[in-house]
């Protein structure tokens, strides 16, 4: 066997097509480092040259060329957007190294040219915007720090580049100064806050001990099969966080202006709401839970029946995971800080560790995720109860 390919291997095998009755899974561990938004240009150029033919080399230059189109067009329109430094944007894309990965089916082609972009977005909005930024403005700025911390975790530094930007006009002094406020309130406002960050240390707890149990009961097959579960609630559950972390501070300012019935309505919005996610989640999980295992298993039958029975029991807990996270951020937005923090262990290390510890002892092994939609059911109870108590006593 060879240990690399020539020029004229690739021209001798020109004419070689995808036999699409025999297909093989092959593990590539490398990609599994970055998100799929790393290689959406290169799948975007294979899957147009797929709807015109089926040889594999075709395929692969489509996915180089458009990863190339991809690199180009950032820089030029960071080239165009920058007020200073144009000629170094030039000669920056003109770097061998540069142009050998843009020309290639690499994930470092996208992570430079949204780093170049991201770096021209904020030269431009600090020396040429006169005004406030407009919310197209500040969509891309969103757009471009979303995509870039995606690519790579190493390149998350460049968004502090956007305190570079001056959010407020330029005649306005802004200040920072402990005076006037006391280590008392500090303290105050971070246990006020503190439920977000044992509610993130409780669930990576509770889920060691579901891979222990699942490497003790089942093997490297019950850790594959809960990674689909996990995988495929996550995209419910961070929608969810997104609704009703955005609850806290709309709550905070009409608590503190007095508008008792707009801080209900806000309330009501955000739980039917959560509601409504919970139930589509619900019926996702619930219509095609084969093909969310085929999706990350697609060729272990055996591994993919065990994530539909764990994905029959665990889909339960879309009705009332979304219902708790708005209750707690509403508590929080409250500065019932204990109540919240109690919500957050009910939830995420309390209920769940107890329920997962007596059903591994009681029931059969592929129903003990029936612990996480009880834990979140008698969550919701108490979330109910702490806010009925606070109606009758304050009224909020």
């Amino acid at each position: 066997a060879k240990d690399h390919v020539s020029l004229w291997d690739i021209g001798e095998n020109a004419d070689q097509r995808i036999d699409r009755e025999k297909t093989q899974f092959y593990g590539f561990g490398n990609t599994a480092l970055y998100a799929p938004t790393s290689y959406l240009p290169q799948a975007v150029g294979i899957r147009i040259a797929d709807l015109f033919t089926d040889r594999p080399m075709v395929l692969a230059y489509a996915g180089r060329i458009a990863n190339m189109l991809m690199f180009g067009l950032f820089f030029f329109f960071a080239i165009r957007l920058t007020p200073v430094g144009k000629n170094f944007l030039v000669l920056l894309g003109l770097v061998p190294v540069n142009i050998q990965s843009a020309n290639s089916m690499s994930a470092d082609a996208l992570a430079l040219a949204l780093t170049v972009a991201l770096a021209a977005f904020v030269l431009a909005m600090r020396y040429k915007q006169k005004e406030v930024m407009s919310r197209r403005q500040l969509i891309w700025m969103y757009v471009l720090t979303g995509f870039l911390c995606l690519c790579k975790v190493v390149y998350m530094p460049f968004c502090l580049l956007l305190f570079l930007i001056p959010f407020l006009p330029r005649r306005a002094l802004l200040r920072l100064t402990l005076k006037g406020c006391g280590w008392r309130e500090i303290l105050r406002a971070s246990l006020n806050g503190s439920a977000e960050s044992i509610n993130e240390i409780s669930v990576g707890s509770i889920i060691l001990l579901i891979n222990h149990l699942m490497m003790a009961r089942f093997g490297s097959s019950g850790v594959a099969a809960f990674t689909v579960v996990s995988y495929g609630s996550w995209f419910g559950l961070t929608l969810a966080y997104g609704l009703s972390d955005t609850l806290s501070p709309l709550v905070s300012a009409n608590h503190a202006a007095g508008l008792r019935q707009r801080t209900h309505r806000f309330l009501h919005v955000a739980l039917l709401s959560l509601l409504a996610l919970g139930v589509v989640m619900f019926l996702v999980f619930s219509l095609y839970p084969q093909e969310l295992a085929r999706l990350f298993l697609p060729d272990n039958a055996a591994v993919g029946s065990l994530a539909c029975d764990f994905i029959a029991d665990f889909r339960w807990s879309f009705f009332f995971s979304g219902l708790n996270m708005g209750i707690a951020c509403y508590l929080t937005g409250l500065n019932r800080s204990l109540q919240a923090v109690g919500m957050a262990l009910s939830r995420s290390l309390v209920f769940p560790a107890l329920f997962l510890s007596l059903f591994a002892l009681w029931l059969e092994d592929e129903h003990i995720f029936w612990a996480i939609p009880l834990a979140e059911a008698l969550t919701l109870l108490l979330g109910i109860g702490l806010l009925v108590h606070g109606r009758r006593r304050t009224g909020w």
